[in-house]
């Protein structure tokens, strides 16, 4: 799971947590992860939205397929994006 944490991470550093996750992620194991998709509620100095683009280049970082992904509201209408990626059975 890597809720509410790969938007607070400067793009150019993503690519490194992307390899950590890849590296402890089993063969055939999922990863849970959310994406704000209303404007954040944080700091802007450490609030960095991610794109459509962007999640589908993580999948492809851990070799991994996007499972599902849907939106969902909390928090008076904040939206959100839930992804399940999925890693083959075999790596």
């Amino acid at each position: 799971f890597a809720f509410d944490v790969l938007e607070h991470i400067v793009r150019e550093q993503r690519r490194k947590v992307m390899a950590e996750l890849k590296r402890v992620l089993k063969a055939g194991g999922c990863m849970y992860i959310n994406n704000p998709l209303s404007p954040g509620l944080h700091d802007k100095r450490y609030d960095f939205d991610m794109t459509q683009k962007e999640i589908g280049e993580i999948a492809d970082d851990i070799g991994a397929t996007i499972m599902f992904a849907e939106a969902y509201t909390i928090n008076k209408g904040n939206w959100y994006q839930f992804i399940m990626m999925r890693q083959p059975l075999l790596k």
